[in-house]
């Protein structure tokens, strides 16, 4: 099988170059600039199933085809890391490449705890090669897009609904009485020559549908509010630590304005500890 493997450039000195332009003679503790990539017309080869790693790279397979999507298969090796004599100790293959897309798609089918050391090697993909698009498709969204975009040569399964756990009335019954609730605080703890609205801020794109459901309830209770959003993104540090940062904050002003934040889903709480305390700082009380 032909692959390109992806290595940081060698200047005439035989030193490696960074990103910064300035020689490094320890190529682990620097980013390596990036090269451009060679053509790919040496790598597409008519592919048979029996060369997929996982059944599951021979669906997605499938999928690209039937909607004419152009694909590789595996067609670079990065480096990720380099021993003391400069030859790669540590190399990421990602699955698949879209050529008319120039983006990477990495394919996994592990439960979402298992996958900790396959986001590692991405983020360090990221950092070593910032002009490389990859994506990294979960078991999840695996599963999705089965059920989404299905192809004559994989018969679809008939789909059954579980068991309801609450119905449509009695979540509008509960997004009335927060609703109310959020309105009477509202009023309870105004202060006096306020003049602006509690500011309620959704968390993701998840939140939309949400927010509007409840602001709605609040203005019907005649108590103003205004709306905004924001974007985090979550990620871990090479030592194992979980970080969030802010991709896309709230576009109005937060000097002395009261915050209400509303998000889709609570899990561990670390995301909204954090947003929380960067509002703060940008002045919101």
């Amino acid at each position: 099988m032909s692959v390109l493997i992806a290595r940081p450039e060698r200047s005439k000195t035989g030193s490696l170059e960074t990103r910064s332009g300035v020689d490094s003679r320890n190529p682990v503790q620097t980013a390596p600039w990036q090269p451009a990539l060679p053509p790919l017309r040496h790598v597409v080869r008519q592919t048979g199933e029996q060369e997929f790693a996982h059944p599951a790279e021979t669906d997605f397979s499938r999928i690209l085809s039937y909607y004419r999507i152009r694909w590789v298969y595996e067609p670079t090796a990065f480096a990720l890391a380099w021993a003391a004599d400069g030859r790669p100790s540590e190399m990421f293959t990602p699955d698949f490449y879209l050529p008319d897309h120039q983006l990477y798609i990495e394919l996994t089918t592990m439960r979402q705890r298992l996958v900790t050391r396959k986001n590692r090697k991405l983020r360090r993909l990221r950092e070593l090669y910032p002009n490389v698009r990859i994506k990294l498709l979960y078991r999840r969204d695996y599963l999705r897009l089965l059920d989404a975009y299905p192809c004559p040569e994989r018969p679809s399964e008939p789909c059954t609904l579980g068991r309801t756990l609450f119905s449509a009335e009695a979540i509008r019954d509960r997004i009335t009485e927060i609703g109310q609730q959020i309105a009477n605080d509202i009023v309870a703890t105004s202060a006096p020559g306020e003049t602006e609205p509690v500011l309620a801020i959704g968390v993701g794109s998840g939140s939309r549908r949400f927010l509007d459901a409840v602001v709605g309830e609040v203005r019907q209770a005649d108590v103003r509010l205004a709306t905004d959003t924001v974007r985090l993104t979550r990620y871990r540090t090479l030592g194992g630590a979980r970080r969030v940062r802010v991709c896309r904050g709230p576009q109005t002003d937060l000097q002395g304005r009261r915050v209400l934040l509303v998000a889709d889903i609570i899990s561990t709480g670390l995301s909204v500890a954090y947003l929380a305390n960067w509002l703060r700082r940008q002045g919101a009380t």
